[in-house]
């Protein structure tokens, strides 16, 4: 499966893909959802890539690439740039509602 492709959410609520297939779509989904989020709480704050650059010490292009899922994001730079908007990172292990594999807890 293409993964690039896009997939509806009815699509993947009828069962039309593998279970390993439903997983990696779920992994793509909850990273772009984090992602979006992280560019629009900086974009709140009314803060620019350099900005975050500047105040965490990471380079403008690896803000960019994190915030567009063009780069892996590791632990330590996300903290960095919670840092450069003064926010805190929560991480809450949570068990599944049920077999589909998006519910309104996201």
């Amino acid at each position: 499966m293409n993964t690039k492709q896009f997939v509806s959410l009815e699509t993947i609520e009828k069962g039309q893909f593998n279970k390993k297939e439903s997983e990696e779509i779920e992994k793509i989904f909850l990273k772009r959802v984090a992602l979006r989020k992280l560019k629009e709480e900086r974009e709140r704050k009314n803060l620019t890539q350099n900005d975050i650059s500047h105040i965490s010490g990471l380079s403008r292009s690896t803000i960019s690439k994190i915030e567009t899922g063009n780069r892996n994001v590791s632990i330590d730079k996300l903290i960095q740039i919670a840092n450069a908007m003064d926010m805190n990172i929560e991480i809450r292990l949570i068990p599944k509602k049920s077999d589909k594999i998006y519910s309104n807890s996201y």
